[in-house]
């Protein structure tokens, strides 16, 4: 006979019949967490060992690799199938048994145990891999049901988009003398493009005449985005005056002139705030905030929709809101 130790099993063998017994557990994600870090408490003291004639082999890690593989054939990025490679590595570690007989129990105790002291979005993303996961599973027949479908989403915080005000957007073009930290602002401010997309648009990407341009979004996705005449005054500008022959838009300040990274346009980004003082934090995705806000005021919503780039219209209409200013401005226009 064979023996190993299954105090984490017991652990969440315990929880599960608890909150069969307590279902108020089953939407309680915080104190099952709690729960579970006193039976681990005292399990700690404790060898828990079971019998076994053969040890069972999980597939998770096998199985992961074909799932990526199909999603590289339909086109998700290098940095998104990254992402999942990463969180189903995590899922391998967790689970040492066969994909077909993990449970909704399961998957709980693993939402459980992911989220320790982080967010409730951040576990729904982090999720997010592992329901597409299973759910290609079941689409090609390695399992009977998929185990996540069972599983809500962790209920988040409903928190209202926050853009820059009027006054803050010309604080901060007050304040700025850089001239390419100029043109990024603007640059993001018109366009609404997410920072994954500025930093991959190349010099001969940009339509001078129409102002506009083609972006790769997420999905692969080809869209069509615009600029106005202050950005393309401010990028003239920036062009003719930056160094090296880098046919990327945006390029560093330093030899030997290449792209600039993700990190380093956050950097700036940070670097205008403390520059300016607008009062707010600064990121690069605030920008995007603001557009879809401002945009909002003036276009249909499935024309903002195209323009960010959302593949579902719930996620534009996140920005929305309609405060009583501009209700009272509508309204004053039929009167």
């Amino acid at each position: 006979m064979e023996y190993r130790n299954c105090n984490d099993e017991l652990s969440v063998i315990l929880l599960g019949r608890l909150t069969v017994e307590l279902p108020e557990l089953e939407v309680n994600l915080q104190k099952q967490l709690s729960i579970r870090k006193v039976i681990d408490e005292v399990l700690y003291k404790y060898e828990v060992t079971t019998k076994e004639t053969s040890l069972v082999a999980s597939d998770i890690e096998e199985k992961a690799c074909l799932f990526l593989a199909c999603r590289k054939l339909e086109g998700l990025s290098e940095r998104t199938l990254k992402n999942y490679q990463l969180e189903l590595q995590l899922l391998n570690n967790f689970f040492h048994k066969p994909v077909s007989t993990i449970n909704s129990m399961d998957i709980r105790m693993y939402m459980a145990t992911i989220g320790k002291n982080i967010q409730q979005n951040t576990i729904n993303t982090k999720m997010v891999p592992i329901r597409n996961f299973f759910q290609w599973l079941q689409d090609e027949e390695y399992i009977i049901s998929n185990p996540t479908k069972k599983v809500k989403p962790v209920k988040e915080p409903i928190r209202e988009r926050d853009p820059l005000t009027d006054a803050q957007v010309e604080t901060i073009r007050d304040g700025l003398i850089d001239i390419r930290d100029k043109a990024i602002f603007e640059f993001l401010l018109a366009t609404g493009c997410r920072l994954s997309e500025l930093i991959n648009i190349k010099v001969s990407d940009l339509d001078w005449s129409r102002m506009s341009l083609l972006v790769i979004g997420k999905g692969d996705k080809q869209r069509r985005i615009y600029f106005n005449d202050r950005t393309k005054i401010v990028l003239g500008k920036y062009l003719s005056n930056r160094e090296g022959q880098c046919e990327y838009l945006f390029s560093s300040s330093r030899r030997p002139y290449g792209q600039l990274k993700q990190r380093a346009v956050q950097l700036i980004v940070k670097k205008i705030e403390e520059k300016t003082k607008p009062g707010r934090n600064l990121y690069p995705h605030i920008f995007r905030h603001t557009f879809a806000t401002r945009a909002l005021k003036y276009m249909p919503l499935e024309t903002v929709q195209a323009l960010l780039g959302h593949s579902q219209i719930s996620t534009t209409q996140i920005y929305a809101k309609t405060d009583e200013a501009n209700t009272e401005f509508m309204y004053k226009k039929i009167g």
